[in-house]
């Protein structure tokens, strides 16, 4: 997986729900399942599984869903979010780098808990597929927070994480730098109890981001002494 195609992929990447009809066939199926065996996880400690799934093996409500999806499933735990997040992103900015479309469908799930691994709860769904749309043409065609609504320091290097996709568009993620990086916080949002479980997901979207643009100098940690603020959570520090 060329994480320099990945990170171009994040300056056009859109949520496609418009696709072609049938499905993305064998060849690209086989490319997408070898690339998860590159993708790196925030927390390695943390059991997932990630499969790909036909269409009548997916309950959904949305009706625009193509005949393919991607399922991951993790380990639940502290952490197990985020790690979600930061592993599924990899692969929707792989997806996408290789002319496929493809949306994160919070209100889908496989039939029956099928394919569910043992010891694991699903997690989210990716939809993939062929887009009719064409991918953005670049930064201004997204509709973002500014770099100081989403940290105390308007840094270039979180640039690729406000471009992050998030459900609602809600981008709950805050960055205060410390030296050498960031600590990283969800801020508290008038949420559903679904939607803050979403958030935290998409927080560690906005770190597959900031991954894929700095991969030989990205790490993260949990401190100890993480403290929340009045209007937000600390979830992780990482250094870029």
């Amino acid at each position: 997986m060329d994480l320099k195609s990945l990170e171009k992929t994040i300056y056009t990447r859109r949520s496609y729900r418009r696709y072609k009809k049938g499905g993305i066939g064998e060849e690209k199926r086989e490319l997408i399942m070898a690339a998860v065996a590159s993708l790196r996880p925030l927390f390695p400690e943390i059991k997932y599984a990630v499969k790909l799934f036909d269409r009548s093996e997916v309950r959904t409500i949305m009706p625009w869903m193509p005949e393919d999806a991607v399922a991951v499933w993790s380990e639940e735990g502290e952490g197990a979010l985020l790690n979600v997040g930061f592993i599924l992103e990899q692969l929707d900015l792989y997806i996408q780098s290789i002319g496929l479309g493809s949306c994160w469908v919070g209100l889908a799930r496989p039939k029956s808990g099928e394919g569910c691994p043992e010891g694991m709860s699903f997690m989210m769904l990716l939809a993939v597929g062929e887009p009719i749309d064409q991918p953005r043409s670049g930064v201004f065609d997204f509709k973002r927070k500014s770099l100081e609504d989403i940290s105390d320091t308007a840094s270039p290097m979180l640039e690729p994480a406000r471009l992050a996709p998030s459900s609602v568009n809600s981008q709950p993620w805050y960055f205060s730098a410390i030296d050498g990086g960031f600590d990283v916080y969800m801020q508290r949002l008038v949420r559903t109890k679904g939607l803050k479980r979403m958030n935290k997901i998409d927080v560690g979207i906005a770190l597959a981001h900031i991954y894929v643009s700095r991969p030989d100098s990205f790490s993260a940690f949990v401190r100890e002494d993480g403290w929340g603020r009045e209007d937000m959570d600390y979830l992780i520090s990482i250094l870029v």
